[in-house]
């Protein structure tokens, strides 16, 4: 199965509220820094369309932005609770809080999400990855990314990728 993803949208999802002061930096543990030479395996979160919300079916690409304009206004919520993903690797032991936020991608896929999980090929998981360059482990960079990928039918692949 071929499946082209384009990318429709690149952005930053800064924090609802700015990280304290006396929270800038933040160190990471022994296991953190362990964990990141570990081997990384993505997991999507595959969402189809559920016709028994309040969504409409006649409208696919209004319900699927509606629903897109819910997921950023509730990741930067949450950022501001976990303020270290919206920052920066400093070194390979801190992560600078500067609330740059998150690096968001929105992408879409021609084929409708079923098709897709009817026939799983491991190897097209990584077209739902975000930019790999933004999210190397290297000072300056993004502590973590989200892509969201709508399929035809209106069902979104989710992942969250972080170095830490």
């Amino acid at each position: 199965m071929k499946m082209e993803v384009e990318i429709i949208s690149k952005e930053f999802i800064k924090p609802s509220s700015p990280t304290p002061h006396h929270l800038k930096y933040h160190k990471l543990s022994f296991f953190d820094i362990s964990a990141s030479v570990a081997p990384y395996i993505p997991l999507v979160l595959y969402y189809p369309i559920n016709r028994d919300t309040n969504f409409s079916s006649h409208n696919i690409h209004h319900d699927v932005s509606k629903r897109l304009h819910i997921l950023r206004q509730s990741l930067s919520e949450t950022l501001s609770r976990f303020y270290p993903l919206a920052g920066r690797t400093k070194d390979n032991y801190f992560i600078d809080c500067n609330d740059e936020g998150v690096y968001f991608a929105e992408a879409k896929v021609k084929s409708p999400l079923n098709e897709f999980l009817k026939h799983p090929n491991l190897s097209l998981i990584y077209n739902f990855l975000p930019d790999e360059s933004k999210m190397r482990p290297i000072p300056g960079n993004c502590v973590a990314g989200v892509q969201a990928t709508t399929f035809s039918c209106g069902g979104i692949g989710l992942i969250l990728d972080s170095d830490v």
